[in-house]
């Protein structure tokens, strides 16, 4: 399912890397690129980690809380993972 679905991605972005394309396609157009420029603290991170361990969702793999705390503080930075 996931080659069908970035196949798809590609044709209907353009970018051989779709998530890398539409990245740059929004940092172009001044769209805020880190959860720290819309508006989420420093101090929010372990709170906004609870939120998400605690809620239900359907992954492929689980999460543990170190997992998500490090895919928030990579997205409140900037740092692509």
């Amino acid at each position: 399912a996931i080659p069908d679905t970035m196949a798809s991605l590609r044709a209907a972005t353009g970018f051989d890397d779709p998530a890398a394309g539409l990245r740059g396609l929004a940092l172009e157009l001044g769209a805020p690129a880190t959860l720290w420029a819309l508006g989420l603290r420093e101090g929010d991170l372990d709170r906004a980690v609870g939120l998400v361990v605690a809620s239900v969702y359907r992954h492929p793999r689980s999460a543990s809380a170190k997992d998500v705390h490090d895919i928030l503080l990579a997205a409140f930075t900037g740092r692509r993972i």
